[in-house]
């Protein structure tokens, strides 16, 4: 995948406000269902992160309205290129040990097919001492193989 505008090693852009700030600052303030048994968590700002927890419900809706309107519509440049989004997955934050600088900056390091393979069942991440993780999963209850 080819990024533009990318951020130094640990930084990402917030999709709400789009500036440039350090992961290690994030606050992971919005969840999306995705339709394949997992979710996407949008990290917002510390800036962004305070005026979203002082919100109403109203003010809440559309910061994360613009938050999906910045990262899905306006991901991909004219170039092709994308631009490196304060998004993870919850899977993907789970096997980086639930650090969200690594999980933006490894990703899942897995296979799509190895990816939807873990999403179509039920599965529980567990975080060994010196950050081993073990994924355990079940088939789902009415899941075709």
């Amino acid at each position: 995948m080819k990024f533009s505008l990318a951020p130094a090693y640990g930084h990402a852009f917030c999709p709400h406000c789009t500036s440039e700030f350090d992961l290690v600052l994030a606050k992971p303030i919005i969840k999306e269902k995705l339709p394949h048994n997992d979710s996407l968590l949008y990290l917002m700002c510390q800036d962004c992160y305070e005026k979203f927890d002082k919100a109403d419900a109203i003010d809440r809706k559309a910061m994360s309205n613009l938050c999906f309107i910045n990262a899905k519509l306006t991901k991909v440049n004219p170039d092709g290129s994308r631009r490196a989004w304060a998004i993870t997955t919850t899977l993907t934050l789970a096997l980086n040990g639930y650090d969200i600088v690594n999980a933006h900056e490894n990703g899942l390091r897995l296979s799509r097919r190895d990816y939807f393979a873990i999403c179509e069942r039920k599965y529980e991440v567990v975080v060994l001492t010196g950050r081993i993780s073990m994924i355990f999963s079940n088939e789902l209850i009415g899941s075709e193989k």
